[in-house]
């Protein structure tokens, strides 16, 4: 595409697909409207101002840019395939990010969102919420290194993985129907807290290698659990097992 694309007016799908730009084309998926791809890549500039599906494995290698109402979703197909949708470079989170695992209870399917180049980052926003959803049992997964401005909402059990990330969150963090782990490993890996994570009743949020730093804010949680896993817990705030159970393994 040497022109600029918008689904405004025409609808578009990809599956098995590539999305070329040449020179300063751009792709836009337009308010309202749904962008679909499946086992496709968009090697073009990609502004989402609506809802974005995708399915199987998908790379997205040009510029990412979100608007406030747009939704970029990860979904796994129920009992056939785990989805994963690969973005090359850093990208800012305005509307919602959604990951999807499989509807039915009895499946493990999961839905993985991956930043692939070395230092990009994910920032979600002060307006903007990420979401691990649905019913299976698996564990969605998100590996990429997280600025949490807005809100991260676990829904269903949710893996952070990323090697030598430094994650931090200034927004709120909500572990109140699925367990959050935050898999740490690689120079310099760490979690910092500077504001609020929630850990719901018989849920547990754990942090798995590297430093957590409670630098400021609260932990609060409703019969929650924090369990740290050969991780170097630094807390410049007091912590008290009266509201928030604390397991120390290795640590």
């Amino acid at each position: 595409f040497a022109t600029s694309f918008s689904t405004a007016v025409t609808t578009l799908q990809l599956t098995n697909s590539t999305f070329n730009a040449v020179g300063s084309a751009t792709l836009t998926n337009a308010l309202g409207k749904t962008l679909s791809i499946d086992s496709s890549t968009i090697a073009a500039p990609l502004v989402n101002q609506g809802l974005l599906i995708a399915t199987r494995a998908n790379t997205i290698s040009g510029t990412l840019t979100t608007a406030t109402n747009s939704t970029v979703q990860v979904r796994a197909l129920g009992a056939t395939s785990n989805s994963q949708l690969n973005v090359t470079n850093s990208f800012s989170n305005n509307g919602r990010v959604e990951l999807l695992g499989s509807t039915l209870t009895d499946r493990g399917e999961i839905a993985t969102l991956n930043l692939t180049t070395l230092g990009a980052m994910l920032t979600n926003e002060s307006n903007g919420v990420i979401q691990s959803a649905c019913s299976g049992f698996g564990v969605n997964v998100l590996a990429a290194q997280l600025t949490n401005l807005g809100r991260l909402d676990v829904d269903q059990r949710l893996n952070m993985s990323l090697t030598s990330a430094a994650h931090t969150n200034s927004g709120a963090i909500n572990v109140t129907a699925g367990d959050l782990i935050v898999s740490q490993s690689g120079s310099s890996a760490s979690f910092t807290n500077s504001n609020s994570i929630t850990i719901g009743s018989n849920r547990t949020l754990t942090i798995s290698g590297g430093t957590f730093n409670q630098s400021a804010g609260i932990i609060d949680a409703g019969l929650g659990t924090l369990s740290l896993f050969s991780t170097t817990g630094n807390f410049a705030t007091s912590f008290s097992t009266a509201v928030t159970t604390l397991q120390l393994t290795n640590s």
